[in-house]
């Protein structure tokens, strides 16, 4: 009896997934545009010990613990400030990672990028000279370049919609990013951090391939181990509407030389009020991180061994 309910519950969601119908621009495509969020604890990777990617309600509390962990030796005031302790919740369903595929839940890295994530991680124990602090820390990219990766702290993303492109920005870092709708593909060799991302509609799905990435900076800094792409890799988004305030969000990267196989992960964002919206967040311009951690490297500097 239990299994048929579950199957008749199940069979409504996907009805009302079906029947909704999201608002529309002028060309008839799905209206992406406005203020979103997407507030969670949640990381790519599922936390060792946490046998599924969804998650019982009731099992919520021992889920958030593992992600936190034993915490860090330094703490960044703004995540103590936000202090989030929530999952991510895709259709109503609570999630122990962003990672649906492979199921196991860890990002199937090679040997090769394995080296690399570890020298990416290293930085952030480089105090010498700017260069090695991450390019996060610098002002040259942050979480809107493909893939998307939200923090666990309220950093919005605006979306704005033409004809022939879709314009992402966020409270944080990097202006802005420009998804171009149709057209012909830059040469191989224009090359950027943020690489091409070309969209195209499939039904009411927006599918956005990110290529002509650059080689460097391979990394992606994330809240958890950073994600490398290379001169291969191919990132593919889909965002679809599930309901009025909610906004399906995936992705997949392909590179045979830094993942073992194609991965996919997901979350949701949610409708921010009409009254919110994203302000500049002036990266340069109060930069006070990058200055003070290397003052702090050069006051630390005698006082114990270098390793």
């Amino acid at each position: 009896m239990r299994a048929v309910l579950l199957a008749l519950l199940a069979l409504c969601g996907t009805a009302n997934a079906q029947t909704h119908e999201p608002p529309r621009t002028a060309e008839g495509h799905p209206d992406f545009q406005g203020v979103w969020t997407a507030v969670f604890i949640t990381r790519i990777q599922r936390p060792k010990g946490v046998a599924a990617t969804i998650v019982a309600p009731e099992n919520e509390a021992s889920v958030v613990k593992a992600i936190k962990g034993k915490g860090s030796k330094v703490n960044d005031p703004d995540f103590e400030y936000y202090d989030v302790s929530n999952l991510a919740k895709v259709k109503g369903t609570l999630r122990a990672s962003q990672l649906v595929e492979p199921t196991d839940g860890q990002i199937p890295f090679s040997k090769q990028a394995l080296v690399q994530v570890e020298r990416s991680d290293a930085m952030f124990e480089l105090y010498d000279n700017p260069e090695e602090r991450d390019t996060s820390e610098r002002c040259l990219s942050g979480i809107v370049q493909a893939p998307i990766r939200p923090l666990p702290m309220l950093l919005p993303f605006q979306f704005v919609q033409t004809p022939d492109a879709m314009v992402m920005t966020g409270e944080d870092v990097e202006a802005l990013r420009i998804v171009h709708i149709g057209g012909e593909l830059p040469p191989s060799a224009v090359r950027s951090r943020e690489g091409w991302s070309a969209g195209h509609w499939d039904g009411d799905t927006l599918v956005v391939e990110t290529t002509h990435l650059s080689a460097v900076d391979p990394y992606r800094v994330n809240f958890g181990p950073s994600l490398i792409v290379g001169l291969d890799s191919r990132i593919i988004e889909r965002l679809s509407f599930v309901s009025a305030d909610e906004l399906l969000y995936q992705f997949t990267i392909e590179d045979p030389a830094l993942y073992t196989r194609p991965w996919k992960a997901e979350f949701s964002m949610t409708r921010a009020a009409a009254t919110e919206a994203v302000y500049e967040y002036a990266c340069h311009g109060a930069n006070y991180t990058l200055a003070n951690v290397l003052k702090a490297g050069r006051a630390n500097d005698g006082k114990k061994p270098r390793k």
